[in-house]
């Protein structure tokens, strides 16, 4: 299957070979310079219209990362920084671990691994609000995740009254 740039490529090098176009006019038309269309008519007359396919296409980038390398960095971030952005856990993991890694790379790691795990601790802090006002008539005074794997978070809540500490409320989300 070819692409239509691909496509164009055949029928622009086959007009050059059949002398209704000359090689500058080609190279014009495909941008590319007068020795890369020189270098397409010659694989062209030697393997047809297949010399003229990618010989990348479904091959890994070369700048793909390991699946090894890809789950030590999904391990660290919920370890330990589960809680950053993506540009200060890119350059954490780069000054603690030697990990070099752009934020892209890791806002889409993050994107299919810790999304859901983020928006439940979020949710949660504000559903625990809640509860400890309206149920217990007392105020949240800290939230310390204890553990998190994939989407479910045990955490503890500490509770106060009037500024002093009530007691502390374990739970699983």
């Amino acid at each position: 299957m070819m692409s239509t740039q691909e496509l164009e490529r055949v029928r622009t090098i086959q007009r050059d070979i059949d002398k209704k176009i000359t090689q500058m006019i080609a190279a014009q038309h495909l941008g590319l310079t007068v020795k890369q269309i020189k270098r397409l008519v010659k694989k062209f007359k030697l393997n047809g219209s297949q010399g003229l396919i990618s010989k990348r296409r479904g091959q890994p980038s070369n700048h793909k990362y390991s699946k090894d390398k890809i789950e030590e960095i999904k391990t660290l971030i919920t370890k330990h920084y589960y809680d950053f952005g993506p540009t200060f856990a890119a350059e954490k993991l780069f000054q603690l671990h030697n990990i070099k890694i752009s934020k892209e790379t890791l806002r889409t790691l993050r994107g299919s691994h810790l999304n859901c795990v983020n928006r439940l601790k979020k949710n949660l802090i504000h559903k625990i609000r809640l509860i400890c006002m309206i149920k217990f008539s007392c105020y949240l005074h800290s939230v310390k995740v204890f553990f998190q794997k994939k989407c479910k978070i045990y955490f503890c809540v500490k509770l106060s009254l009037c500024g002093r500490s009530v007691g502390n409320l374990w739970a699983i989300m």
